[in-house]
Protein backbone atom coordinates (compact mmCIF):
# COMPACT_ATOMS: atom_id res chain seq x y z
CA UNK A 1 0.00 0.00 0.00
CA UNK A 2 1.41 3.81 -0.93
CA UNK A 3 3.66 4.24 1.42
CA UNK A 4 5.16 1.35 1.85
CA UNK A 5 5.01 -0.31 -1.95
CA UNK A 6 7.20 2.86 -3.14
CA UNK A 7 10.33 0.94 -0.93
CA UNK A 8 8.97 -2.11 -2.86
CA UNK A 9 8.61 -0.22 -6.22
CA UNK A 10 12.31 1.36 -5.77
CA UNK A 11 13.41 -2.45 -5.02
CA UNK A 12 12.22 -4.02 -7.57
CA UNK A 13 12.73 -1.64 -10.83
CA UNK A 14 16.48 -1.89 -8.95
CA UNK A 15 16.67 -5.50 -9.51
CA UNK A 16 14.77 -5.99 -12.75
CA UNK A 17 15.66 -8.17 -15.75
CA UNK A 18 12.88 -6.84 -18.11
CA UNK A 19 14.00 -5.53 -20.86
CA UNK A 20 11.06 -2.70 -21.23
CA UNK A 21 12.25 -1.43 -18.11
CA UNK A 22 15.77 -1.12 -18.92
CA UNK A 23 16.84 2.72 -17.91
CA UNK A 24 13.92 3.14 -15.54
CA UNK A 25 16.58 2.56 -12.42
CA UNK A 26 17.03 6.28 -11.66
CA UNK A 27 14.63 6.99 -8.32
CA UNK A 28 16.73 9.60 -6.39
CA UNK A 29 14.55 9.74 -2.97
CA UNK A 30 11.67 8.46 -1.51
CA UNK A 31 9.15 10.29 0.48
CA UNK A 32 6.55 8.14 2.70
CA UNK A 33 2.62 9.70 3.71
CA UNK A 34 1.28 7.72 6.51
CA UNK A 35 2.98 4.13 5.43
CA UNK A 36 2.03 0.58 6.65
CA UNK A 37 4.71 -1.79 7.62
CA UNK A 38 2.41 -5.03 7.09
CA UNK A 39 2.95 -7.03 3.80
CA UNK A 40 6.45 -7.54 3.39
CA UNK A 41 9.92 -6.54 4.52
CA UNK A 42 11.09 -3.23 3.04
CA UNK A 43 14.61 -2.00 4.09
CA UNK A 44 15.26 1.03 1.73
CA UNK A 45 19.10 1.24 1.40
CA UNK A 46 21.38 4.05 -0.19
CA UNK A 47 18.28 6.98 -1.08
CA UNK A 48 17.07 9.93 0.88
CA UNK A 49 13.84 8.88 2.81
CA UNK A 50 11.22 11.38 4.09
CA UNK A 51 8.30 9.63 6.11
CA UNK A 52 5.37 12.04 7.49
CA UNK A 53 3.10 10.13 10.21
CA UNK A 54 0.08 11.19 12.39
CA UNK A 55 -0.40 10.03 16.05
CA UNK A 56 -4.19 10.21 15.14
CA UNK A 57 -4.23 7.76 12.23
CA UNK A 58 -6.31 5.12 12.68
CA UNK A 59 -5.98 3.25 9.52
CA UNK A 60 -1.86 2.52 10.62
CA UNK A 61 -2.66 2.97 14.22
CA UNK A 62 -0.37 -0.31 15.09
CA UNK A 63 -3.53 -2.16 16.08
CA UNK A 64 -2.70 -5.13 15.33
CA UNK A 65 0.56 -6.43 14.88
CA UNK A 66 2.66 -9.70 13.37
CA UNK A 67 5.86 -10.96 12.18
CA UNK A 68 6.54 -10.32 8.06
CA UNK A 69 7.73 -12.58 5.19
CA UNK A 70 11.22 -11.86 3.98
CA UNK A 71 10.38 -13.10 0.82
CA UNK A 72 13.11 -11.39 -1.06
CA UNK A 73 15.48 -12.13 1.47
CA UNK A 74 16.92 -8.59 2.21
CA UNK A 75 18.38 -10.20 5.37
CA UNK A 76 15.79 -8.09 7.99
CA UNK A 77 14.71 -9.89 11.22
CA UNK A 78 10.94 -10.33 10.84
CA UNK A 79 10.51 -9.77 14.42
CA UNK A 80 11.35 -5.58 13.75
CA UNK A 81 8.08 -4.67 12.58
CA UNK A 82 5.22 -2.75 14.08
CA UNK A 83 2.71 -1.98 11.59
CA UNK A 84 3.30 1.87 11.06
CA UNK A 85 6.09 4.23 9.38
CA UNK A 86 8.37 3.66 12.38
CA UNK A 87 9.57 0.93 11.60
CA UNK A 88 10.29 1.87 7.65
CA UNK A 89 11.70 4.36 8.88
CA UNK A 90 14.33 2.47 11.33
CA UNK A 91 15.14 0.38 9.02
CA UNK A 92 16.06 2.77 6.23
CA UNK A 93 20.04 2.19 5.96
CA UNK A 94 22.63 4.15 3.65
CA UNK A 95 21.76 7.89 2.97
CA UNK A 96 20.22 10.63 4.72
CA UNK A 97 16.88 9.83 6.62
CA UNK A 98 13.97 12.10 8.45
CA UNK A 99 10.72 11.30 10.65
CA UNK A 100 7.96 13.89 10.79
CA UNK A 101 5.63 12.47 13.78
CA UNK A 102 2.80 14.78 13.70
CA UNK A 103 0.44 14.74 17.45
CA UNK A 104 -2.71 15.41 16.20
CA UNK A 105 -2.39 14.56 12.60
CA UNK A 106 -4.95 12.11 11.10
CA UNK A 107 -4.45 9.61 8.13
CA UNK A 108 -6.82 10.84 5.67
CA UNK A 109 -6.60 14.78 6.96
CA UNK A 110 -2.52 15.38 4.88
CA UNK A 111 -4.83 14.82 1.62
CA UNK A 112 -8.91 15.36 2.43
CA UNK A 113 -10.96 15.17 5.49
CA UNK A 114 -10.34 14.11 9.12
CA UNK A 115 -13.95 12.91 9.60
CA UNK A 116 -13.18 9.90 6.93
CA UNK A 117 -10.97 8.98 9.65
CA UNK A 118 -12.78 6.42 12.55
CA UNK A 119 -12.61 7.59 15.87
CA UNK A 120 -10.68 11.01 14.20
CA UNK A 121 -12.04 12.25 17.76
CA UNK A 122 -13.86 11.51 21.09
CA UNK A 123 -11.01 12.63 23.08
CA UNK A 124 -12.78 15.09 24.96
CA UNK A 125 -10.84 18.78 25.54
CA UNK A 126 -7.44 17.19 26.38
CA UNK A 127 -7.43 15.61 22.63
CA UNK A 128 -5.00 16.68 20.38
CA UNK A 129 -6.27 17.21 16.97
CA UNK A 130 -4.63 19.36 13.38
CA UNK A 131 -6.85 20.69 10.56
CA UNK A 132 -6.94 19.25 7.71
CA UNK A 133 -5.84 22.77 6.20
CA UNK A 134 -2.44 22.55 8.21
CA UNK A 135 -1.73 18.63 7.54
CA UNK A 136 -1.94 19.75 4.26
CA UNK A 137 0.24 22.26 4.59
CA UNK A 138 2.69 20.23 6.31
CA UNK A 139 2.53 17.93 3.51
CA UNK A 140 3.59 20.30 0.77
CA UNK A 141 5.92 22.19 2.66
CA UNK A 142 8.14 19.09 4.17
CA UNK A 143 7.61 17.56 0.19
CA UNK A 144 8.85 20.53 -1.14
CA UNK A 145 11.66 20.59 0.89
CA UNK A 146 12.63 17.13 0.40
CA UNK A 147 12.69 16.86 -3.46
CA UNK A 148 13.92 20.33 -3.62
CA UNK A 149 17.34 19.61 -1.92
CA UNK A 150 17.64 15.87 -2.93
CA UNK A 151 17.14 16.78 -6.44
CA UNK A 152 18.07 20.13 -6.95
CA UNK A 153 20.73 19.97 -4.94
CA UNK A 154 19.59 22.96 -2.14
CA UNK A 155 21.00 22.67 1.38
CA UNK A 156 19.43 25.13 2.86
CA UNK A 157 16.83 22.72 3.39
CA UNK A 158 18.62 20.76 5.40
CA UNK A 159 17.74 22.70 8.47
CA UNK A 160 14.24 21.73 7.59
CA UNK A 161 14.75 18.34 7.11
CA UNK A 162 16.42 17.68 10.59
CA UNK A 163 13.66 19.36 12.91
CA UNK A 164 16.20 22.39 13.48
CA UNK A 165 13.80 24.77 11.62
CA UNK A 166 10.04 24.70 11.40
CA UNK A 167 8.53 26.49 8.56
CA UNK A 168 6.03 29.72 9.34
CA UNK A 169 3.22 27.76 7.16
CA UNK A 170 3.35 23.90 9.48
CA UNK A 171 2.84 25.81 12.61
CA UNK A 172 -0.98 26.78 13.93
CA UNK A 173 -1.24 29.36 16.19
CA UNK A 174 -4.73 28.02 17.12
CA UNK A 175 -3.55 25.23 17.93
CA UNK A 176 -0.36 25.25 19.37
CA UNK A 177 -0.80 21.54 20.98
CA UNK A 178 -0.13 20.35 17.27
CA UNK A 179 3.56 19.94 17.31
CA UNK A 180 6.00 18.20 15.17
CA UNK A 181 8.73 15.91 16.66
CA UNK A 182 11.62 14.71 14.59
CA UNK A 183 13.83 11.64 14.00
CA UNK A 184 16.68 12.45 11.86
CA UNK A 185 19.59 10.44 10.81
CA UNK A 186 22.92 11.42 8.37
CA UNK A 187 25.25 9.69 6.39
CA UNK A 188 28.75 9.21 7.09
CA UNK A 189 28.24 9.80 11.27
CA UNK A 190 30.64 8.05 13.58
CA UNK A 191 28.79 5.57 16.24
CA UNK A 192 29.81 6.07 19.56
CA UNK A 193 28.09 2.89 21.33
CA UNK A 194 26.94 0.32 18.95
CA UNK A 195 23.78 -0.43 20.68
CA UNK A 196 22.96 -3.60 18.42
CA UNK A 197 26.26 -4.87 19.83
CA UNK A 198 25.15 -5.27 23.65
CA UNK A 199 23.91 -8.54 25.13
CA UNK A 200 20.08 -8.64 25.62
CA UNK A 201 19.56 -8.11 29.16
CA UNK A 202 15.21 -7.95 30.08
CA UNK A 203 15.36 -7.69 33.50
CA UNK A 204 14.69 -4.32 34.37
CA UNK A 205 14.91 -4.89 38.06
CA UNK A 206 18.42 -3.13 38.47
CA UNK A 207 16.83 -0.10 36.82
CA UNK A 208 18.34 -0.65 33.28
CA UNK A 209 17.53 -3.40 30.23
CA UNK A 210 18.64 -3.52 26.74
CA UNK A 211 16.51 -5.09 23.86
CA UNK A 212 14.04 -4.79 21.59
CA UNK A 213 11.74 -2.18 22.27
CA UNK A 214 9.06 -4.05 21.03
CA UNK A 215 8.13 -7.16 19.49
CA UNK A 216 4.97 -8.17 17.43
CA UNK A 217 2.27 -9.91 18.75
CA UNK A 218 2.84 -14.22 18.62
CA UNK A 219 6.40 -13.67 19.30
CA UNK A 220 7.49 -15.79 22.52
CA UNK A 221 10.16 -12.62 23.67
CA UNK A 222 9.88 -9.60 25.70
CA UNK A 223 8.74 -6.90 24.58
CA UNK A 224 10.38 -3.50 26.79
CA UNK A 225 7.95 -1.24 25.86
CA UNK A 226 4.20 -1.87 24.75
CA UNK A 227 3.88 1.77 23.57
CA UNK A 228 6.74 2.01 21.79
CA UNK A 229 7.17 2.23 17.70
CA UNK A 230 9.97 1.11 17.06
CA UNK A 231 11.10 -3.02 16.79
CA UNK A 232 15.11 -1.42 17.50
CA UNK A 233 17.47 -2.41 20.10
CA UNK A 234 17.61 0.26 22.45
CA UNK A 235 18.98 0.80 26.27
CA UNK A 236 15.75 1.62 28.97
CA UNK A 237 16.79 3.46 31.97
CA UNK A 238 15.17 3.63 35.49
CA UNK A 239 16.36 7.67 36.01
CA UNK A 240 15.70 6.60 39.70
CA UNK A 241 18.63 4.05 39.52
CA UNK A 242 20.56 5.58 36.49
CA UNK A 243 20.40 9.73 37.03
CA UNK A 244 23.44 10.16 34.85
CA UNK A 245 24.14 7.87 32.08
CA UNK A 246 27.19 6.56 30.81
CA UNK A 247 27.86 6.37 27.20
CA UNK A 248 30.92 5.70 26.47
CA UNK A 249 34.24 5.59 28.69
CA UNK A 250 38.17 4.83 27.43
CA UNK A 251 40.44 6.18 24.99
CA UNK A 252 40.55 9.32 23.33
CA UNK A 253 38.03 9.97 20.55
CA UNK A 254 38.14 12.80 17.55
CA UNK A 255 35.52 14.10 17.03
CA UNK A 256 36.75 16.98 14.66
CA UNK A 257 35.36 15.71 12.05
CA UNK A 258 31.88 16.50 13.35
CA UNK A 259 29.18 19.03 14.35
CA UNK A 260 26.84 17.37 16.38
CA UNK A 261 26.89 14.74 19.10
CA UNK A 262 23.12 13.15 18.29
CA UNK A 263 21.33 10.45 19.86
CA UNK A 264 17.73 9.17 19.81
CA UNK A 265 15.45 9.38 23.28
CA UNK A 266 11.72 8.65 24.08
CA UNK A 267 9.85 8.90 27.57
CA UNK A 268 7.74 5.72 27.97
CA UNK A 269 4.03 5.54 27.99
CA UNK A 270 2.46 5.88 31.39
CA UNK A 271 5.51 6.68 33.36
CA UNK A 272 6.09 10.51 34.28
CA UNK A 273 9.29 11.72 33.12
CA UNK A 274 10.35 15.37 33.36
CA UNK A 275 13.74 15.51 30.55
CA UNK A 276 14.09 19.35 30.50
CA UNK A 277 16.57 19.09 32.52
CA UNK A 278 18.58 16.21 29.97
CA UNK A 279 22.31 17.10 29.37
CA UNK A 280 25.26 16.22 27.33
CA UNK A 281 28.57 15.80 29.50
CA UNK A 282 31.56 15.85 27.17
CA UNK A 283 34.88 15.17 28.79
CA UNK A 284 38.33 16.42 27.69
CA UNK A 285 40.29 14.04 30.35
CA UNK A 286 38.63 14.40 33.52
CA UNK A 287 36.79 18.27 33.06
CA UNK A 288 33.24 17.99 31.69
CA UNK A 289 31.62 20.59 29.92
CA UNK A 290 28.00 20.05 29.97
CA UNK A 291 24.91 21.62 27.34
CA UNK A 292 21.41 21.50 27.98
CA UNK A 293 19.16 19.68 25.43
CA UNK A 294 18.44 22.12 22.78
CA UNK A 295 14.70 19.60 21.96
CA UNK A 296 12.27 19.54 23.73
CA UNK A 297 11.54 16.28 24.20
CA UNK A 298 7.65 15.35 24.26
CA UNK A 299 5.79 13.64 26.38
CA UNK A 300 4.80 10.49 24.92
CA UNK A 301 1.90 10.51 23.14
CA UNK A 302 -1.13 9.56 24.61
CA UNK A 303 -4.31 8.35 22.24
CA UNK A 304 -7.32 9.34 24.75
CA UNK A 305 -9.76 7.96 22.41
CA UNK A 306 -8.15 4.72 22.64
CA UNK A 307 -5.49 4.26 24.60
CA UNK A 308 -3.83 1.02 23.77
CA UNK A 309 -2.44 3.05 20.41
CA UNK A 310 -1.12 5.41 22.62
CA UNK A 311 2.59 5.94 21.43
CA UNK A 312 6.00 5.96 23.05
CA UNK A 313 7.91 7.54 20.17
CA UNK A 314 11.43 8.68 19.48
CA UNK A 315 13.17 11.60 18.82
CA UNK A 316 16.63 12.87 17.60
CA UNK A 317 18.71 14.97 19.57
CA UNK A 318 21.35 17.04 18.26
CA UNK A 319 24.10 18.43 20.46
CA UNK A 320 26.01 21.13 18.54
CA UNK A 321 29.42 20.55 19.75
CA UNK A 322 30.31 24.58 19.18
CA UNK A 323 28.24 25.03 21.90
CA UNK A 324 30.82 23.30 24.33
CA UNK A 325 32.62 26.12 25.45
CA UNK A 326 36.24 25.84 25.59
CA UNK A 327 35.57 22.24 24.50
CA UNK A 328 38.33 20.15 22.63
CA UNK A 329 36.66 17.71 20.14
CA UNK A 330 40.01 15.90 19.46
CA UNK A 331 40.10 14.70 22.94
CA UNK A 332 36.82 13.33 24.51
CA UNK A 333 37.27 11.06 27.16
CA UNK A 334 34.17 10.14 27.95
CA UNK A 335 30.46 11.04 27.38
CA UNK A 336 27.93 11.00 29.67
CA UNK A 337 23.91 11.46 29.82
CA UNK A 338 22.33 13.77 32.73
CA UNK A 339 18.50 13.45 32.83
CA UNK A 340 17.91 16.01 34.98
CA UNK A 341 15.67 15.00 37.05
CA UNK A 342 15.15 12.42 39.89
CA UNK A 343 12.67 9.79 38.42
CA UNK A 344 10.97 8.35 35.03
CA UNK A 345 12.25 6.22 32.50
CA UNK A 346 13.47 6.79 29.16
CA UNK A 347 14.74 4.71 25.92
CA UNK A 348 17.77 5.72 24.40
CA UNK A 349 19.55 4.30 20.99
CA UNK A 350 21.69 5.65 18.25
CA UNK A 351 24.52 7.54 19.99
CA UNK A 352 26.81 8.60 17.25
CA UNK A 353 28.80 12.08 16.07
CA UNK A 354 27.85 13.42 12.97
CA UNK A 355 26.97 16.64 11.03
Amino acid sequence: RGGEAILAAERLIGTQTVANLAGLNNINSLFSLAATDQHEVERLNGKPYFVLYGSKDDDVSSAGLDTLPDPYNLGVPTTLVSGNSFTLHDRATGEQRSMAFVHGATHNGFVTLNNVDYRYTGGGSADILATEGIQRTMLDAYANAFFRKTLKGESFWFEALNGAWLPPSVQDASKPEVKIHFQFRNTGGQTILDVDTLADDTDFSDGKAVGILKQPLGLLAVTLDQYSQHGIKAIQIDISKFPVFEVYSGSALNANAYDFFSLRIAKMYGVATDLSGLEARLYNGTTPFNLKTPTVIPDAYERYDDVTLSKSAMITVRFPLASFSGFDKSNITKIEIAFGTSSGTAELSSFEFTD
